[in-house]
C-alpha cells in the first residue's frame, strides 16, 4: 500500500507508526536537547527530549501525570525548571563554578549541555548517567563477540567501558532469542523489603555468572551462582550451581548485584530469580526490588534562591506580562487583575520569578525589592540575552523563537513488553498504552533492527521535515 500527497516546503508532518517491534537505544550524539539552549516558557519537541533526559537520569520532572516518565510534555514549566536546577546542583562543580554562578538557575545553557554530553559518553547510550534510576536494572550488550565462555566477553578490548548498547529493564530478565554472538552484563542494586534469608537462582543460555555483594560496594561482590553450559527460560534447577546458598538480607538496605552472560549461537536467554522469606516459589526479581544506581545516594532538594544579577531573564519571564520590555506596576496589576492568582502557594508558573521576597504573594514590595537591587529594565521577549550561563564567546541571539520547527535526525521509540497477539489492536488495547511504555528510546533513522525478541509492541513518533516541495510516497515493511 502507498500514500501520495503534496507537501509544502518546511512544513511538518507528524508521523505516528504503531507496529509490533522493539527498540531501546538512544544515541547521545543525536539528542536535540544537547544542542539547544532552553529556559522557562520555551516549548517544542526539544523540551520533551530534555524532559526525557532528566527523567532517564533520575532528575524527575514529575513522579506522576504530565511530565513523568513516558508522559513528557513539550512545555518548559516550573517542574522542568526544578529538575534542571537539581541537575545543576548535583554537578555544580562542572556546571556552575566554571561560569561563576553561585546557585542553580534552571537555564539549560552551554555548561549544562556540555555536562549532559559528558555524562552520556561515560554512561554510553541513552543519556543515562550515575544519577538515581529506581525500579530498573542496567543492561549492557557487546555485539559480534565469538565464543560461549564468560572469558570470551571479559577479555575483549571494549569490555567493560564501551558496550555497543545499553538498556534499562524493569526486571532481572532480558528478552529471549534476540541475537547470536553477544555478551551481556547486568549491574545495579537489590533492595529487599523484608529482612530474612533469600536464595538466588540463575538461568542462562549460554553460560552465566551471578555476583552479589555483602553491601552496596561493588568491591565486595562474590560469585554465588553460575550456569555451566545452558539452561532454558524458567529452568532453575538443571545444575546444582544455579542455586545459591541462603543469603541474609536486611530490609531497605542496598546490595550490589552483577550478572555476566555469554551467548554463542542458536537460542539465548538470561534471568535471575529468587525465593524470599515470604514466598517459597522461584520468581524473576522485578523492578520494585531493583535500582540501576545506588538508592542510598540521592540528590538534595534545591531551595529556590533569591534571584541574583544573573537571573534577570528569569524575573522577566514571570513579570513582564505586557511584554513592553520593562517591569512595572502595570505588570503587577495585570497579574493580580487578569490572572487573579496573587497567592503563589500553589506554585503557579508566573511565581517563579515574581515572588522575590518569597512570602507566597506577588505584590508591589516584590517589584520594589527587585528595582532597588537591579533596576527596572527587562529584556523581555525581543532580547533574551544576557543568559544565565554566559558562553565564552557570546553570539547574537535570534529574535525569533530558538526552536521553531521540530529537530531532525531522531525519532522517539516506545515499546510495551509481554504482549500477546500479532494485531495492532493487541497493543492499543493494552491498559498500559499509550502512557506507560516499558521503555523509551530514539533512533537516528527510520529503520529498526530486526529480530529483537517476541511478544511486544512499539510506537514510533516524531516529525518529517521535507527539504523539497513535491509528491512523496511512503512505504512500510
Amino acid at each position: 500500500m502507498s500514500l501520495s500527497f503534496n507537501t509544502i516546503l518546511k512544513c511538518t508532518l507528524f508521523i505516528l507508526v504503531s507496529f509490533l517491534i522493539f527498540v531501546t537505544t538512544v544515541s547521545a550524539q543525536t539528542r536535540p536537547s544537547f544542542n539547544v539552549d532552553l529556559k522557562l516558557g520555551d516549548s517544542g519537541s526539544v523540551v520533551r527530549d530534555l524532559q526525557m533526559f532528566l527523567n532517564d537520569n533520575g532528575f524527575l520532572v514529575s513522579e506522576t501525570g504530565l511530565g513523568s516518565n513516558g508522559q513528557e510534555s513539550e512545555y518548559f514549566g516550573p517542574k522542568t525548571l526544578r529538575a534542571v536546577k537539581s541537575f545543576q546542583a548535583t554537578y555544580s562543580q562542572d556546571v556552575l563554578v566554571p561560569v561563576g554562578l553561585p546557585t542553580p538557575t534552571g537555564y539549560w545553557g552551554p555548561s549544562s549541555r556540555d555536562k549532559a554530553k559528558d555524562l552520556s559518553k561515560k554512561g554510553t547510550v541513552a543519556g543515562i548517567s550515575t544519577a538515581l534510576v529506581t525500579n530498573t536494572i542496567k543492561v549492557e550488550y557487546w555485539k559480534k563477540v565469538d565464543g560461549g565462555d564468560i572469558s570470551d566477553l571479559t577479555s575483549i578490548s571494549k569490555y567493560p567501558n564501551n558496550p555497543d548498547e545499553v538498556v534499562f529493564l524493569n526486571k532481572l530478565e532480558i528478552p529471549s532469542n534476540q541475537d547470536n554472538r553477544y555478551g551481556t552484563r547486568i549491574t545495579g542494586y537489590i533492595v529487599p523489603k523484608v529482612t530474612g534469608n533469600y536464595t538466588f537462582y540463575l538461568s542462562s543460555d549460554d553460560k552465566g555468572e551471578l555476583y552479589l555483594s555483602s553491601d552496596d560496594g561493588e568491591q565486595n561482590k562474590k560469585l554465588i551462582t553460575r550456569v555451566l553450559s545452558y539452561s532454558r527460560p524458567g529452568d532453575w534447577t538443571k545444575y546444582s550451581e544455579q542455586k545459591s546458598d541462603p543469603v541474609h538480607l536486611v530490609a531497605g538496605e542496598a546490595y550490589y548485584i552483577e550478572v555476566l552472560h555469554k551467548e554463542s549461537s542458536a537460542r539465548d536467554n538470561l534471568a535471575v530469580g529468587w525465593t524470599t522469606p515470604t514466598n517459597s516459589s522461584i520468581e524473576v526479581i522485578v523492578g520494585e526490588y531493583l535500582s540501576a544506581t545506588n538508592p542510598t545516594i540521592s540528590t538534595t532538594p534545591v531551595t529556590e534562591p533569591t534571584p541574583t544579577s544573573d537571573s534577570v531573564a528569569n524575573w522577566c519571564e514571570g513579570t513582564d506580562i505586557d511584554k513592553n520590555g520593562v517591569v512595572g506596576t502595570s505588570d503587577i496589576d495585570l497579574i493580580q487583575k487578569n490572572l487573579n492568582k496573587s497567592n503563589c502557594s500553589s506554585g503557579n508558573d508566573w511565581c517563579e520569578g515574581a515572588d522575590i521576597n518569597r512570602d507566597g504573594f506577588v505584590g508591589i514590595e516584590d517589584l520594589n525589592s527587585y528595582s532597588a537591587q537591579y533596576g527596572s529594565s527587562c529584556f523581555g521577549d525581543s532580547e533574551p540575552t544576557p543568559t544565565p550561563e554566559p558562553t565564552p564567546t557570546p553570539t547574537p541571539t535570534p529574535t525569533t523563537p530558538v526552536y521553531t520547527t521540530p529537530l531532525t535526525n531522531s525519532l522517539r521509540v516506545e515499546y510495551w513488553r509481554n504482549l500477546s497477539g500479532s494485531k495492532i489492536s493487541n497493543l492499543t488495547s493494552s491498559t498500559k498504552y499509550p502512557n506507560s511504555p516499558s521503555e523509551t528510546g530514539s533512533i537516528s533513522n527510520f529503520a529498526i533492527p530486526a529480530e529483537q525478541g517476541d511478544a511486544y509492541g512499539t510506537k514510533v513518533s516524531g516529525y518529517i521535515v521535507p527539504q523539497v516541495t513535491g509528491n512523496y510516497i511512503f512505504y512500510i515493511i
